[in-house]
């Protein structure tokens, strides 16, 4: 099988897309090693390789790309066309900003509805323009990719989607994360007075992230001798009530192919 995806993210790993597209790159060595994939990416993108994964990258040569309106150019135009030329299956696009219209079957991820259903995240009328765009999108992509089943069903209920074209594959931690033993670590714990077992939480506060159902969840479920570490500034943290470093707790590329 021959998959085309847009690397837009590519060169951002700091965020929650860049990170997406680089962990599916790297892991799908290991469960497609026969497939052929095109990584279609921005102007200036540096080189990423896996081992075992048959990839060849091609990035766009004009700056103009690197605008909003390139962006836009880029998903509608630049990456369709470029997964057409090439002879791809199938197109997958990382994250919620697949084209309107694509002769390769499109596989679409889309991580959550959060510009579409909150409002302080829905922005001015440009903003609000693509968010429509990129819905109407989603509708037409044989298949989409979501993070969790709660994601699914809201996009079920407001893209309109049937639900067999729409598939929960949750999210996994980099096999750096598992806790081992570091050395060091023992000064850290001193410095920041962790105890033997604690949850951390290491992203943003803003509204979208729900620290604040975090914690709710955390006091209600998690044995009493565990604790939360929430990293951020201290006026982030005050907004969530916490008042010193720690809480102590209480107690689908086939189908896209096949058109399902």
């Amino acid at each position: 099988m021959r998959i085309a995806i847009n690397g837009w993210f590519l060169d951002q790993p700091n965020t929650g897309s860049g990170q997406y597209l680089r962990g599916l790159l790297r892991a799908l060595p290991a469960i497609m090693p026969d497939d052929e994939f095109l990584l279609v990416t921005p102007p200036g993108t540096a080189g990423f390789s896996v081992p075992g994964l048959k990839v060849e990258q091609r990035a766009l040569a004009s700056r103009r790309w690197r605008t909003n309106l390139g962006k836009v150019l880029f998903e509608q135009v630049a990456f369709p066309r470029a997964a057409r030329a090439w002879g791809a299956d199938v197109a997958h696009v990382p994250y919620w900003g697949s084209p309107l219209s694509s002769r390769v079957p499109t596989v679409v991820t889309v991580h959550d509805l959060i510009p579409l259903l909150l409002p302080g995240y829905q922005g001015g009328p440009r903003v609000r323009f693509y968010t429509q765009m990129v819905a109407e999108a989603a509708r037409g992509a044989q298949a989409i990719i979501t993070d969790s089943i709660t994601a699914r069903d809201d996009i079920v209920a407001h893209l309109r989607v049937p639900p067999k074209r729409v598939h929960a594959i949750y999210l996994a931690p980099d096999e750096r994360f598992r806790p081992e033993p570091q050395p060091g670590d023992d000064a850290v714990r001193r410095r920041y007075q962790l105890p033997p077992s604690y949850v951390l939480y290491l992203a943003g506060h803003d509204v979208r992230k729900n620290v604040a159902g975090l914690v709710e969840a955390f006091h209600t479920v998690v044995r009493a001798d565990a604790e939360a570490t929430l990293v951020g500034e201290a006026d982030e943290l005050v907004g969530h009530r916490v008042e010193a470093h720690h809480l102590r707790g209480q107690g689908v590329y086939g189908d896209a192919i096949a058109g399902g």
